[in-house]
């Protein structure tokens, strides 16, 4: 009797698997294309700045140059790497009490996630234009 109820549910595991099986391309496969799947394994490309950041602050911090780079003078640039190696090691879900981010900022008054690492840079920089690194004490 054990046997043949073994047989039955095995029979209904492959009768469901092969009629539930995503058929490829037909746009009805569950999850990324193999387009998009190609896309997440592939690295972005480094430029020479940010490969000179990696290599005198590490890779956590160092992988921030160019993002930085984007809203940052380039005499500014060496400071914010600092703040961001003092403050969260170059990782983004750092947080120390009420401080969240890359550049340990308040969360309080803010509509935005500071985990993420574009929010985090946006509002440093946007203190940062309107206080200089006044926020960074220690500096």
């Amino acid at each position: 009797m054990r046997n043949a109820i073994l047989v039955i549910i095995c029979a209904g595991c492959l009768y469901w698997g092969a009629t539930l099986a995503p058929v490829p391309d037909s746009g009805l496969a569950f999850g990324p294309s193999s387009a998009q799947a190609a896309s997440y394994t592939k690295h972005p490309k480094r430029t020479a700045a940010e490969k000179r950041a990696i290599k005198r602050w590490g890779y956590r911090v160092g992988r921030w140059w160019d993002e930085c780079d984007r809203y940052w003078p380039r005499r500014q640039l060496s400071v914010c790497m600092r703040v961001i190696y003092v403050e969260s090691r170059g990782r983004p879900g750092a947080h120390n009490g009420q401080y969240h981010g890359l550049f340990q900022q308040s969360q309080r008054g803010v509509s935005v996630n500071l985990f993420r690492w574009y929010h985090s840079i946006r509002r440093a920089h946007k203190l940062w234009k309107s206080r200089g690194w006044q926020p960074w004490p220690w500096l």
